[in-house]
């Protein structure tokens, strides 16, 4: 959860799913305290080091191409404080059964 006054920006590499964000934020009022824009977690060369407190990806590392350089964008953009953090969420596919089929539903239906 957000302090009243932090600023959250997030980037995508898909302008569909920046577009989407956009609008649920307007639905939830967030629209100037966050900012969504296309960009790629390997390359936050716009972005100046230790601007960030926190830094999180959800259900994205799996899809980046070269992980080890975006661990490294993540880390240049987080500042160097002991409060500071780099949080990733991702999740393995059970094999085999209802397992199998929730899983895929909701990665379907769920998570975008």
């Amino acid at each position: 959860q957000a302090e009243p006054q932090a600023h959250v920006l997030g980037v995508d590499p898909s302008s569909k799913m920046v577009e989407r964000g956009r609008e649920k934020l307007a639905e939830y009022g967030l629209g100037e305290q966050v900012v969504l824009r296309v960009g790629d977690a390997m390359s936050l060369k716009d972005i100046d080091p230790e601007s960030f407190n926190k830094v999180s990806m959800a259900f994205g590392i799996r899809n980046v191409p070269d992980r080890p350089q975006a661990l490294r964008e993540m880390r240049r953009v987080v500042r160097d404080s002991p409060s500071s953090r780099v949080a990733i969420l991702e999740f393995t596919e059970p094999e085999g059964g209802i397992l199998e089929f929730c899983a895929r539903m909701m990665i379907r239906y769920v998570i975008p």
